[in-house]
């Protein structure tokens, strides 16, 4: 199998590293299947390790709260589970979405149960900004996964004139 080119702009520059054999068998095969060099597999590696530092870093600004953090943590677990009961991916299939669709909605319901008191809304927002700021939140929520093919929904989402949504 004929090795995929790397264009990169960057100079290269000389990085001599010692490792395990494990760890090199592992990033050979790791190449091989890719159908990267091991050079550039070592360096898509690192990137990625870069990224997902971001991401990491990413997901605790937003949030912000240890409740946000296990609510989110719930809702993964919810569609994970309800992928694996259906033995199908929600991706592909139309019953499992309806099981993960009752999964998440049964977690938000438990969640939201156990702080209702005090939970009273400030002021009532009309049901157009609700919509709006919804439409904006899970275009950008849906833009930082999937791969980036959510780019033209999160564009359309996105407010005219600005990013304030109230």
């Amino acid at each position: 199998m004929p090795k995929k080119a790397v264009v990169s702009e960057a100079r290269r520059c000389l990085l001599n590293v010692r490792t395990t054999e494990a760890i090199r068998k592992k990033l050979e095969e790791a190449a091989a299947s890719s159908g990267r060099t091991l050079i550039h597999e070592i360096e898509h590696r690192i990137e990625m390790s870069f990224w997902q530092e971001e991401k990491e870093k990413l997901e605790r600004e937003i949030f912000v709260t240890k409740d946000n953090a296990e609510l989110a943590d719930a809702l993964k677990m919810a569609v994970g589970y309800a992928s694996k009961y259906c033995d199908e991916e929600w991706t592909s299939d139309g019953r499992s979405r309806q099981v993960v669709t009752l999964a998440v909605n049964k977690v938000l319901d438990h969640a939201f149960s156990l702080f209702e008191e005090g939970a009273a809304a400030k002021e009532e927002l009309p049901p157009e900004s609700v919509e709006q700021i919804c439409s904006f939140i899970s275009a950008i929520a849906l833009s930082s996964s999937f791969d980036g093919r959510l780019s033209k929904q999160v564009k359309a989402a996105l407010p005219k004139g600005g990013t304030s949504l109230i």
